[in-house]
């Protein structure tokens, strides 16, 4: 094990992380580190475009944050640059828009939230025909 990977697991165990969670970091900045092709010491945190794609899966997105979070503290703690962490943004839930299919009406009252939480986009009084 390198001392700079050794110093990162120590940083995290004094921190009372879990050792799954000290194995994901480790990995994760292992992962980084192979994609920029050099030592995380040497490299700027987010300088890749996969890394910083703001359209992902959501399967992927939570691995993003894993990596993020884990870039983070090891930008931030071990390296001890903690102006590097705000350049090490987190990944984007990609947006769905809703399709009404019912005819815009022109009324002054404004249709009440749905259920998800999101608006309907037309002005139906009822909510079926924007389902």
């Amino acid at each position: 094990m390198t001392p700079l990977r050794q110093r990162f697991v120590d940083d995290l165990r004094l921190r009372n992380y879990a050792q799954r969670t000290i194995d994901t970091y480790v990995g994760c900045v292992a992962r980084f580190a192979r994609h920029s092709g050099r030592s995380p010491t040497c490299s700027a945190p987010m300088t890749s475009a996969p890394f910083s794609s703001p359209a992902r899966p959501p399967r992927l997105l939570e691995r993003l944050h894993q990596t993020v979070c884990a870039l983070r503290f090891f930008y931030g703690t071990t390296l001890g640059r903690p102006d590097q962490v705000p350049l090490i943004p987190y990944g984007k839930r990609p947006r769905s828009f809703l399709a009404c299919s019912a005819p815009a009406k022109s009324s002054a009252s404004s249709t009440p939230p749905r259920p998800g939480g999101s608006a309907c986009c037309c002005k139906s009084p009822t909510a079926a025909a924007c389902a």
